[in-house]
């Protein structure tokens, strides 16, 4: 069976309605990031590692180039002829700058790198 890697930002706490310490329940937050399809040796590897970003880091790049997208008029739905324009795109450096944002955006939340 293949393991994949799976990354989420947790917070748990107690929530105490107006103040009141008698009556208080406790809530959590998770927030997923959805990481790519990795092999189970590098799912593997992320997991054994201190730092599991710059392991999946270093394999989204080895598995992403950039590309040369054609760019179609608003009105050409199908995509018949020939495109108005070129852009390049490198959907690895993209995924990672998502990623970035993430680990930023949930810098106080307890991150967790699981296999499953």
């Amino acid at each position: 069976m293949s393991m994949n890697i799976h990354l989420r930002a947790a917070l748990s706490g107690k929530f105490y309605p107006d103040n009141k310490l008698i009556e208080s329940f406790k809530y959590s937050v998770e927030k997923p990031f959805h990481c790519w399809q990795t092999p189970t040796k590098i799912t593997n590897a992320i997991m054994g590692s201190d730092n599991p970003r710059d392991i999946y880091a270093k394999w989204v790049l080895d598995n992403s180039e950039e590309i040369r997208t054609p760019i179609y008029a608003v009105d050409n739905i199908f995509q018949t002829g020939q495109p108005i324009y070129y852009e390049n795109c490198h959907y690895g450096n993209d995924h990672l700058k998502e990623l970035d944002n993430f680990l930023k955006k949930y810098a106080h939340f307890v991150i967790k790198w699981f296999a499953m």
